[in-house]
C-alpha cells in the first residue's frame, strides 16, 4: 500500500515537470506577450552608417516553474524575405539594411532567443542597421513595413504577430567639384584699348550632381579696374543635365534656374563672353569672379 503511494506521487511528479518542460502557457498561468515601445522606427541616411533600434518588451506568465524558451522572429510583411527600403516615389530605388547580432539570420528571417521563468520581464532591443557607401541614392523617404512575432519554440505556435515600420530619409545634397581652370584670361579680346567683337572662353566642372531637385546658379559683377572707368560686359552659361541657366552683367548680378528632372549627375560645362566695348578702355587690370553655385532646391 505505501509502494503505490510513492508510486503516484512520483508518477505526478514526472507528468508535472513534463507539462512545464514543453508549455510556457496555458491555465493557471496565461501566455507571454511582447510589447513594442513604438509602432515605427525613423532613421537619416546620407551615406554614412545609420543604427538604431526599438525598445521591445517580453513579459513571461506567473504560476510556473522552469524556464521557457521563445523566440522573437523579425522578416519583412511581404514573403521571401526583402532586405531592402523602397524610395516611397521611385520603388526602384532601394536601401540595403540588415539586423546585427544578436539577431541571427536563418534565411527566413531574423531571430533572437529568449529565456525567461516565471513573471520575468526581459527587455530586447530590435536593432536596425544601414550600411554605409550606398551612394546615388535620390533624395525622399524609403520605407519597409517588418513583420514581428514571438514564437513558442516548443509548440511552434505564436503569442505575438505583430508589425512595425521602418523608414529612412536621404536628404538631398549636391555635389561641385573645382573647375578644370581656376582663372580666364581675355587679353587676347582686346584690340588697340577696345574689345571690337564678343570673345568666349570656357570650362567646366566635372562630375557634379544632386540626388535631387536642385538650384544652379550664376552671379557676377561685370569686369573692373582698381581706379575705376568703363566696366567690361560679360554673359555666362552653364548646364547641369537638361537645365540651363544664363547671367548677362548688363542685365542682372545673377541669374539661377531649378533642375526639375533629379537625380542627375554630370559634368557643368560653362562658357564666358566678354560684349565688345564701344568707349577705349582705360589701362589697368581688369578682374571679376563668377561664382557657380549648385545646391538643393528649397
Amino acid at each position: 500500500m505505501m509502494r503505490r503511494a510513492i508510486q503516484t506521487l512520483v508518477g505526478c511528479g514526472l507528468a508535472l515537470f513534463s507539462h512545464q518542460a514543453v508549455a510556457c502557457d496555458g491555465r493557471p498561468f496565461g501566455q507571454p506577450t511582447l510589447t513594442l515601445n513604438a509602432p515605427s522606427l525613423a532613421l537619416s541616411y546620407s551615406g554614412t552608417l545609420a543604427h538604431d533600434y526599438i525598445p521591445a518588451r517580453v513579459t513571461f506568465p506567473t504560476g510556473f516553474n522552469g524556464i521557457c524558451t521563445l523566440v522573437i522572429e523579425v522578416s519583412t510583411a511581404q514573403w521571401p524575405m526583402v532586405s531592402t527600403l523602397e524610395n516611397v516615389q521611385a520603388p526602384q530605388h532601394a536601401l540595403t539594411f540588415y539586423l546585427p547580432p544578436l539577431f541571427e539570420w536563418n534565411g527566413g528571417s531574423y531571430n533572437q532567443w529568449v529565456y525567461g521563468g516565471s513573471g520575468q520581464v526581459v527587455d530586447v532591443a530590435i536593432p536596425f542597421t544601414i550600411p554605409a557607401n550606398q551612394s546615388n541614392k535620390p533624395a525622399g523617404l524609403y520605407r519597409r513595413d517588418m513583420n514581428v512575432k514571438l514564437k513558442n519554440v516548443i509548440r511552434g505556435g505564436y503569442y505575438y504577430d505583430g508589425y512595425l515600420t521602418l523608414t529612412a530619409t536621404v536628404a538631398s545634397s549636391c555635389t561641385l567639384p573645382p573647375p578644370t581652370l581656376s582663372a580666364l584670361d581675355f587679353t587676347p579680346a582686346i584690340v588697340n584699348g577696345t574689345i571690337p567683337a564678343a570673345y568666349l572662353r570656357s570650362f567646366s566642372l566635372p562630375n557634379a550632381g544632386c540626388n535631387g531637385p536642385a538650384r544652379l546658379t550664376l552671379s557676377a559683377q561685370p569686369l573692373t579696374r582698381p581706379g575705376g572707368g568703363t566696366p567690361i560686359h560679360f554673359s555666362a552659361s552653364a548646364v547641369l543635365g537638361s537645365t540651363a541657366v544664363s547671367l548677362d552683367t548688363r542685365v542682372a548680378a545673377s541669374s539661377f534656374a531649378t533642375a526639375i528632372s533629379a537625380p542627375v549627375s554630370s559634368s557643368v560645362p560653362v562658357t564666358v563672353t566678354v560684349a565688345p566695348t564701344i568707349t577705349p578702355l582705360q589701362a589697368g587690370a581688369y578682374s571679376s569672379n563668377l561664382r557657380v553655385s549648385l545646391e538643393p532646391a528649397q
